[in-house]
């Protein structure tokens, strides 16, 4: 036992007691009692100074000593309190530990020779230490436990989040290989922004994932812009959710189209594209960039408070842009497609359709008025003195001739019908379901049209041409196309013979 001094307080109302234990602690060198008779005043002094240890009578001028124990523990719940009483009572010990006392002494057991009331006091004291220590030890952990259960709990958030942003990103792809089937069936412009603009709506607009966090990979408004023909300006081929402030804006207005990638509404100081619909908060604008440049804009736009610049980055960025490079492929070899078909079909110079084309929808033709019984003619013209036009005016002039009458025969000719350049200066107008009369109205209409027409060629105004025409009816000139070309050419040899500028009829094979 060590000799360090304890600080007691005692409150005993027995004065000639209270003597005895203080003089009792103080010659065994145990402690420096303080003395006092009633309760409040006790109280008083755990108010004023600490103390090590409480001795604490049960019978006291101003209550008993176990009701008492509560206003103890309340102003002082470390001071360890050791019963000194006359009452020599088990069932009173036990309801004293109970209620918070280290120990009960009986007053009988404590003499002028005694060192029981020093070890007592000193027992409490390392047992009321040791109580504390292990009630700090397990709030140690407790705290741990929890701090472990919060780990747990972020790390199953991070796993959660990291399956959830998986099975999304699993979502967008299978939806991006959906698209990439679809643009490959697609024949024209129209409907691959069709496809285009629905894949990019189911992929964000529903992001797939109607929980809370999906919120993060949604944008509910988005927009298609395609290039015009000379790349200044943006036409909204599609648009979902909030409808778009303008159907045609200027390029410049987007700053995906200005830097040719990809854009964020918080960047720099949060640069905003003008077209954006008004209420969204955050936007991403996404070029499709093709061989020759600028193809057309993806913007996408949110207002959900759940998406953040940080979320706009990692979840929506990259998948729009993989969206944007398998838009712009799919359109640029829709465009090489027409482009090709173009070369194909169509006679360089004029644009009109060329020979072969001509010959196989002759055949087509045919064979669906020997079903339905219906007429069809077919004009074959040649240009009057096209060389000599030529030997004059030159070459240059020759092919501007060629193309004027080319746009001539587009603008006048109906939807069924197909004119094309058969070769040199000749050109063959096809009239599907065209009875005789018609067809000679036509032949004419086209005669002195062509005969009005005027072009000026390195600034030089040049004097008008005339056209020969040979018309051939079917079925009556011929029952197959070999034969109504024959029929035509001979009409047409027949016209020229004649004069020229005029219209022969062939109403019969020859």
């Amino acid at each position: 036992m060590t000799t360090t001094p304890l600080e007691i307080l005692l409150v005993e109302d027995d004065a000639a007691y209270a003597a005895l234990v203080t003089q009792l602690l103080e010659r065994l060198g145990a402690a420096r009692v303080t003395h006092r008779s009633r309760l409040r005043d006790g109280l008083a002094a755990i108010d004023a100074r600490r103390f090590d240890v409480l001795l604490l009578d049960l019978s006291l001028p101003d209550g008993w000593g176990l009701d008492l124990l509560a206003a103890v523990r309340e102003r002082a719940p470390d001071l360890p309190v050791v019963v000194l009483t006359g009452r020599d009572d088990d069932e009173l010990a036990i309801s004293a530990v109970q209620r918070g006392a280290q120990d009960y002494l009986l007053k009988s057991q404590v003499d002028s020779g005694s060192a029981l009331l020093p070890r007592a006091l000193r027992y409490a004291i390392e047992r009321h230490r040791f109580l504390a220590e292990q009630k700090e030890l397990e709030q140690r952990l407790r705290a741990a436990q929890a701090a472990t259960e919060e780990q747990v709990r972020q790390r199953t958030a991070e796993l959660t989040n990291k399956v959830m942003a998986l099975e999304q990103r699993e979502r967008w792809m299978r939806r991006l290989n959906e698209m990439s089937e679809w643009l490959q069936s697609c024949q024209t412009f129209e409907e691959a922004f069709r496809v285009i603009a629905r894949s990019a709506e189911l992929m964000f607009a529903a992001g797939g994932d109607e929980s809370p966090e999906g919120a993060a990979y949604r944008a509910e408004t988005g927009l298609l812009a395609m290039a015009r023909g000379d790349d200044s300006t943006l036409e909204v081929v599609a648009a979902w959710g909030a409808a778009p402030p303008a159907l045609v804006f200027a390029a410049d207005q987007c700053w995906a189209c200005r830097r040719g990638r990809l854009h964020r509404s918080g960047e720099m100081g949060g640069l905003t594209c003008a077209h954006k619909a008004p209420g969204t908060t955050h936007s991403l604008c996404v070029p499709l960039l093709g061989p020759g440049g600028t193809m057309g804009v993806l913007h996408l736009a949110t207002a959900s408070p759940a998406m953040n610049e940080s979320s706009l980055a990692r979840n929506l960025a990259p998948m729009a842009a993989a969206l944007a490079v398998q838009a712009a492929l799919a359109l640029s070899n829709l465009q090489l497609r027409g482009k090709l078909e173009r070369q194909a079909l169509r006679d360089p110079l004029t644009g009109l359709y060329n020979r072969r084309y001509m010959e196989e929808s002759l055949e087509r033709e045919l064979r669906r008025a020997q079903r339905t019984g219906r007429g069809a003619g077919l004009l074959m013209l040649d240009i009057d003195y096209f060389k000599n036009f030529n030997d004059r005016h030159g070459h240059g002039a020759g092919d501007a001739l060629l193309q004027a009458i080319g746009r001539f025969l587009e603008h006048h000719t109906r939807g069924a019908d197909l004119a094309c350049r058969y070769g040199g200066e000749e050109f063959l107008v096809l009239l599907p379901d065209t009875d005789a009369e018609t067809l000679r109205q036509r032949a004419e209409e086209i005669r002195a049209g062509v005969e009005r027409i005027r072009i000026e060629h390195d600034g030089i105004a040049l004097e008008g041409v005339s056209l020969s025409v040979g018309v051939a009816a079917f079925p009556g000139a011929g029952g197959t196309a070999a034969q109504l070309l024959r029929v035509a050419d001979q009409a047409l040899y027949a016209a020229k013979a004649a004069g020229r500028n005029q219209v022969k009829f062939a109403l019969s094979a020859a």
